[in-house]
């Protein structure tokens, strides 16, 4: 651009970068390479179109950026749902674990206990069993004692 004398050259400048360090010495450059006031008016209009250009430029940065930042709390906001459902259903997972463990281990409790009542009552049953043999063995000898006792007085007497 510093060494064109083509104003067409130097106006691709002005709308390729209209923010640009060098944008008013491009434009007096145009408007000497043009003379005059008609290189002035034309010099002018490039330049309200180079600012219109970079006014659009600007608006469609923050646009896209305001759409990025919707974009990214929506994403953000996605992943924290996710991560709430996940840590819902593990926790869930979790709960529903320690829940079959505890009712195991009270199913295993009351077997454990239901299984010591039975081997009680057999064991008092075969207590009362035995002891109702040896009570009546008892009786038995006692009985056959006392018919000993009195065949002999019976054949002690004369």
């Amino acid at each position: 651009m510093r060494d064109s004398t083509d104003p067409a050259d130097i106006e691709h400048y002005l709308e390729k970068f209209p923010q640009g360090a060098y944008i008013d010495l491009a434009r007096r450059k145009i408007a000497r390479l043009r003379g005059g006031v008609a290189g002035a008016e034309e010099s002018s209009a490039i330049i309200r179109r180079s600012e219109a250009e970079a006014g659009r430029r600007a608006e469609e940065a923050r646009e896209a950026e305001a759409k990025a930042k919707r974009e990214a709390e929506e994403k953000a906001k996605r992943e924290a749902e996710e991560k709430a459902r996940r840590e819902a259903e593990e926790k869930a997972r979790r709960e529903a674990e320690e829940r079959a463990k505890r009712e195991a281990e009270a199913k295993a409790k009351r077997e454990a206990e239901e299984k010591a009542k039975r081997e009680a009552e057999e064991r008092a049953k075969r207590e009362a069993e035995a002891k109702a043999k040896r009570e009546a063995e008892e009786k038995a000898r006692q009985e056959a004692e006392e018919r000993r006792k009195a065949m002999e007085k019976a054949q002690s007497k004369p």
